[in-house]
Order: C-alpha cells, then structure tokens, then sequence
C-alpha cells in the first residue's frame, strides 16, 4: 500500500515527515544533502525540471525559467506562468514540489510513499483547497485529507506536550509562514482539539517583509547612482536572495548590511533591527487586526487564552513575539517552528494507518486513538437567490460552522412543466453582495421526476467535508428520487449580477394566527411540528412570516421576518394557556398585514382545535378580506369545519386533523399551496 506521510505544502519552502519506528513523528531530511526544509521553486529548463534548491540557486541565471510563490495563485484559472518550455498553472508547478518531497520521503523512510495529509491554510477557500487535490493527482499521489495549517500545529505541539497537559485550554495559533497568514482560536481538552474561529490572510507572509527591504535597498541605490536594481529582472532575483537572509540575520542580532553591486555601482546598506521593523510595522499589524477579529468571533478576549502558539518561520522576528506578549498574551513556541506543521500532518496521517505494525509508541498511539477534531467552516456557503431585483448571496452555512454537519434547503423546484434538470449555483463569503464573494461552482441536479412546473420539492444539502471542502447533494422529497449532482464550472458571478431578471411572482407577508389555549396541552408537540413544516416549504427568500398566539391574551410572539432561524426557535418556545378569542387574533393579524407593502401577498394563516369563545371572529375575517387579505385555515381534533370553512377565502378549503402526523402534512401542503396557488 506505500507509506501515509504528512505534507506541508508552503509558499517558499515545503517540507514532509513521518512517523519513525519508535512512534515519534520526523521531518523527512534528504540523505544526500541533509536538508529537510525545500524550496518551493520550480524551474523549466531545456525540457527539463528542476525543483528545491538547485532551482533556486539558479534563479538568477534563469529567471524567465523559474516559477515561484505558487501557493498564492492556487485555484486562479486564469494563472498561467510562461517560459521558454511551455505554459504551466500553479497546479502543475505544485504537483512538481510535491513529486519532490515525495522523492526525499521516499529515500528518507526507504519504502514507496503513495499517501499523504495535505495541509493548507485555514482560510483557503474551496476552489484553493481544489486546486491543492488536483496538485496531488497530478503528482500520483492521493490525498488521505487536506487539514488546516494551524490545527496540524496545534496537533503536534499537544502531542509533543501531552505528558504536562491538564484540564480545558483555550488557545491561539499565530502562524506567519513565508507567504501566507493564519490564526485560529482552539480549544484542547485531554483527547480533543475544538477549532472556534479561523481567520488570516492567505497573501500576507515573510515574502513580503523581504519585499519591503528589497522596496528599501533599491530605492537607496537609485537615490545614490541614479539606476533602479528592480528594473532588472535577473539582478532583483538575486538581491531577494540577499534580503531574505538579511531579514533572518536581524531576528539574531540588531544590524545586518545589504550590499547592492549592479553595473560596477557599489552600495552598502546597514539596516538596523529598529529600520526593518520601522519598514514593517504595518504588515505586523495587519496580523494584529486579524488576530482580534478572530478573538471576536470566538467570543473571546485576550485573558481567556492560556496561551498563544507561534507557528512558521516568520515568527523568529523578534517584533511579533514582542506584539503578542505586549497584549497579555502568554507566547509558546513549538521546538521547531519551521516543521511543526508538517509534523502534526504525520501525525494525523499515521491515523489512516494505524493498523500498521510498529508505527506508534503506545503513548503515541493512545493520544491519537482518542483524539477527536473538531474543526470550524472558514468561509460562509451560499447560493445565488434573489432578493426583490438583487441577486444576493442567501447564505446556508455560517462562517464557524462545524466541519461534516449538514445543512439543506427544500424550497428548490422547478419553473417549467416536465423540467428535469435545476442548477444551483454556490458561492463562499459572509457578504450577502455578490461583489464581495467567492464562486464554487454550479452544482447541475438532474433526474427529476417529470411534474408540473412548482410541484417538485427539491431538497438540497450543503455541507464541508473533512477537507473543508463543499460538498452538495439533491433529493425530490415527494418521489424519495437521489438526484444525480454534476458540478459544472465556476460561476461568473459578473454576468450573473448584470443578467436580466426573470419574472417572479409578487412577494408574500404570512402572519399565523396559532389557537395555544389548555385545550392544546396535549397537542402542543404536534402543532409546533406542524408549524416547523410549513416554515420549511416557505421560500423564506421571498416570503416574510410573522407569528400570533391566542390563549389567554392576543400576543405578536413574533413581527413578519425572513429569518428561517428566528422563526424555528419562536415555534419551539410557543406558550400555553388561556381561551381562544379567536376575533381579537384575527384583528390583531389584520393590524400587521395591514402595515405591510401593498404590492405584497398577505395571507393570514388560522388555526385552532376548538371553536371561538369570544364574538367578532366573522366581522373581523370580514374586515380581513375586505383589505385584500385572504384566509387559510387549519384545524385540528374538534375544531369547527363549517366554520372554519365559512372564514376562509376561495381557494383555501378549510383541513381539520385526526392526529399529528395529518396535522404536519396539511400544514406542508398549505405552504405549498401558499407558495402557487394556481396549482
């Protein structure tokens, strides 16, 4: 079967390990050259790739040749890196890094390695997490899962310290890579590891504190000889070279000289440890800002962290463990920063096989047996619906969301008679503008079962997967029918804006009017099921509801809102008691229909067990129709048919209920009904 390793995947370097025969997890270092740490640079030469160090020794001689920084570009289509060999995508230029941690794994453990947890960073989206599985299938290579960057880290530091570890911690992770940012707030308890809330910058790393030394140099020499070193691509390259360094120099004394030679024009530089952080302040603080926004969504403050883990390389700069400890911050640092990504990966990889004879301690193996983790959606996951005029992002997944729970939505059907097909297009963002999301793709569900437009019940569920990737299914709920899913290209949400507007019917305002008097004492379970059935079949996208309980008084439980949540919640906590002045309920329904837009739908929803104990009810359904209001009522057990037919408007035929189950499904129906009332 091959060796299962773990894989950090970066943006300059990329590193794998694995667990060794002793049960502890190691960093796979090349037995020729001793390296762990590999360049992620690709360089296409004469037909040839090279990749690691050698590519980048030989950046400057072939600059047009070399491809770097990929991780960055992961998942942009349109990304294409030109050489003299031929066009390459951030995937293809990936697969050959991973081919090259592949190698030195192999060589390193001496057996085939075929398997591999990826990691990525927390805030990737799932087009970026696609593009990193496409990378691995490229590279022969399957990918037993894709686990955030941050919570790999904190696997391995809690593993490492497991031994010390007591009771419930809430924790940072500040992990400042050489291209990418992440933070994540956690929480490990013994055998669990809780992700709460993730947020970073996936364009924000040391590369670009290098680029503002680079800025500095340049600007300098040109100040000083008149010639602008970043004009010339194959000298720049090598300076980047020497500023890295200088940057990684500083972290281990106060200054360092950058000495910049182009054209027989000399400079010297001597940068301080004050200037680079003086040059760099504001990058620090842009980790300061994501920092607090994800203490904000975890609903936590400073003093509530036992701690803060600093994860990559970048967090040698002495500037960021300063920032955090000058916030209260108590920091820890993992013994080798560089690695401990790639180590938590082999952790979880060594899960997959754990059957395998001689691969953990017992220790090792006990912590890992038990280890449950929980990790948190990264973005919110929405579809395109519209709202009025506006196409919006109607969003189904909260950001913070549990990885693997599902949501659905079952208002999907069809607009044309015998349609056999819907699409359903998902986009990532917590804007409800479209501008400002993300596109994942049209989902195409087919095999509908041939009906009449808007009789299908489409049942869609959405949910992220282990690798925090979106996963959507169909189901036609009347017929039971699996629909087929085929995900289709990326939308373009552009044309989806400026499109034209297909009709739609006018929206709607519901008010229910709800009989919760001591008769319901027995039967308050079944109407709250009942009403939580009809709030499901409702497009809520076009549709308000508003809630009005009679018992003992007439009481607006709830003003007409879109929000599918609100209302579940309200249904649940419905109160009991009293008698039913079913009139002053009416009249109180017609108050608020009455405030709404005229070109809304208004449809008072009734229902009792029981006839009217107080005068009025006629009149006032009287007075209701008379606005343009109609009536559709619901009954259960004793309640009065006639009557309540009488009340009613046309086209709603009253239903009355032998048992709770009948009950939900005519409640469902009537939703249905609501929603097209032709049919």
């Amino acid at each position: 079967m091959g060796r299962a390793i773990g894989i950090d995947l970066g943006t300059t370097r990329s590193c794998g390990a694995y667990i060794d025969e002793d049960g502890a997890p190691r960093i796979c270092t090349d037995p020729e050259t001793g390296e762990a740490l590999i360049p992620s640079v690709v360089l296409y030469e004469d037909g040839n790739v090279l990749v690691g160090s050698i590519a980048e020794d030989s950046r400057a001689a072939y600059f047009e040749e070399v491809v770097d920084c990929v991780k960055r570009y992961m998942g942009i289509a349109n990304w294409i890196s030109g050489s003299a060999s031929g066009d390459h995508t951030a995937e293809e230029a990936s697969s050959e890094i991973l081919k090259e941690v592949i190698r030195v794994a192999r060589a390193c453990v001496k057996e085939e390695v075929n398997r591999a947890v990826i990691t990525v960073p927390a805030y990737f989206f799932d087009r970026e997490r696609k593009a990193t599985s496409k990378a691995a299938e490229l590279a022969n290579l399957e990918v037993l899962q894709l686990i955030p960057e941050p919570t790999a880290a904190a696997i391995a530091y809690a593993a490492e310290n497991s031994h010390t570890a007591t009771g419930k911690q809430t924790i940072g992770v500040y992990d400042l890579g050489g291209g990418t940012f992440d933070v994540t707030i956690m929480e490990l308890e013994n055998d669990a590891c809780k992700m709460l809330a993730t947020g970073g910058n996936h364009r924000l790393g040391g590369k670009d504190f290098d680029d503002r030394i680079l800025n500095y140099v340049a600007e300098l020499f040109f100040d000083k000889h008149g010639m602008d070193p970043r004009e010339n691509l194959a000298f720049v390259t090598g300076l980047r070279s020497r500023v890295e360094r200088a940057k990684i120099m500083l972290s281990k004394k106060m200054e360092e000289i950058v000495v910049v030679q182009m054209d027989g024009k000399v400079l010297e530089v001597k940068l301080t440890r004050d200037k680079f952080e003086e040059l760099t302040g504001d990058l620090l603080m842009l980790t300061d800002v994501a920092l607090n926004d994800t203490l904000g969504e975890a609903k936590k403050t400073a003093k509530e962290l036992d701690y803060i883990l600093m994860v990559g390389g970048s967090t040698r700069m002495p500037m960021v463990a300063k920032m955090l400890e000058e916030k209260g911050f108590e920091v820890r640092s993992s013994k080798a920063p560089d690695h401990s990504v790639a180590l938590g990966a082999a952790l979880m990889a060594a899960r997959y096989t754990k059957d395998d004879p001689g691969l953990y301690k017992p220790s090792v193996r006990h912590y890992l047996d038990d280890l449950k983790i929980s990790d948190c959606v990264p973005h919110s996951l929405g579809t395109i619906a519209l709202d009025g005029d506006q196409v919006i992002n109607a969003i189904i997944i909260e950001k913070g969301y549990p990885v693997e729970k599902e949501k659905f939505r079952s208002d999907f059907t069809t607009t044309t008679d015998n349609q056999k097909s819907v699409d359903v297009h998902v986009v990532q963002g917590e804007d409800k503008d479209l501008v400002n999301c993300v596109p994942v793709a049209t989902y195409e569900l087919t095999d509908i079962p041939t009906m009449s437009a808007g009789e299908p019940k489409i049942k869609v569920t959405f949910f992220y997967d282990a690798s925090s990737l979106v996963q959507v299914t169909g189901m036609e709920l009347q017929t039971k029918t699996t629909l087929t899913c085929v995900q289709k290209p990326l939308v373009d949400l552009v044309d989806i804006i400026d499109s034209p507007r297909p009709h739609h019917s006018a929206p709607q305002t519901i008010v229910m009017l709800l009989d919760t008097s001591y008769s319901m004492a027995n039967s308050m379970s079944d109407l709250k099921n009942a009403c939580l059935a009809f709030v499901s079949e409702v497009n809520l996208q076009r549709t308000e509801i508003g809630i009005v309980t009679f018992g003992s008084k007439v009481e607006v439980i709830h003003k007409p809102t879109h929000d599918r949540a609100v209302l579940e919640r309200t249904v649940k906590n419905l109160p009991l008691g009293g008698t039913t002045p079913m009139g002053a309920a009416i009249a109180k329904g017609t108050d608020l229909l009455d405030k709404v837009s005229p070109e809304h739908s208004r449809v008072l929803v009734l229902f009792t067990d029981g006839m009217p104990t107080d005068s009025g009810s006629e009149g006032n359904s009287d007075h209701a129709k008379n606005k343009g209001i109609q009536i559709a009522c619901q009954g259960l057990g004793n309640a009065n048919k006639t009557f309540l037919d009488q009340i009613s408007t046309n086209g709603f035929d009253a239903k009355v209920a032998q048992s709770g189950q009948e009950l939900v499904s005519n409640f469902g129906n009537l939703a249905r009904l609501i929603a097209n009332p032709s049919k």
